[in-house]
């Protein structure tokens, strides 16, 4: 078993800052999904912390009156750079409520989207 510390850092979710707390080799998924105008929508977003660095993998998916279409990115920071980014999070509505945080510099391993209407129609 290696020496690997805990990763806390926050991310946003559901339109306000969080605050994830990972183990070694721990995993964290968070889920929405709601009704819509036109069909529905839904957003994941996992976290796994492994050798050092923290993985994330963002993925949309949903349906409205073209279609449905799902989307997918995932990315990665070291442990060590969770906290390089300063933001300000208003707490309430007043700027004077605000706190300053830092958020992780995430890289961009990659991304892929779906589009199940156009594959229907062979493009």
């Amino acid at each position: 078993m290696t020496n690997e510390r805990n990763a806390r850092f926050w991310v946003l979710w559901n339109g306000q800052h969080t605050k994830i707390t990972l183990r070694p080799n721990q995993a964290l998924t968070m889920h929405q999904s709601a009704p819509t105008d036109e069909g529905w929508s839904s957003e994941t977003q996992t976290y796994r912390l492994e050798d050092g660095t923290v993985y994330c993998e963002l993925t949309s998916d949903g349906r409205d009156c073209d279609g449905r279409l799902s989307s997918a990115a995932d990315f990665l920071c070291p442990v060590g750079d969770l906290r390089l980014q300063t933001r300000t999070q208003l707490i309430g509505d007043y700027i004077d409520g605000a706190e300053q945080i830092s958020v992780p510099v995430w890289d961009k391993e990659g991304s892929r989207q779906r589009d199940y209407s156009a594959e229907a129609c062979g493009y």
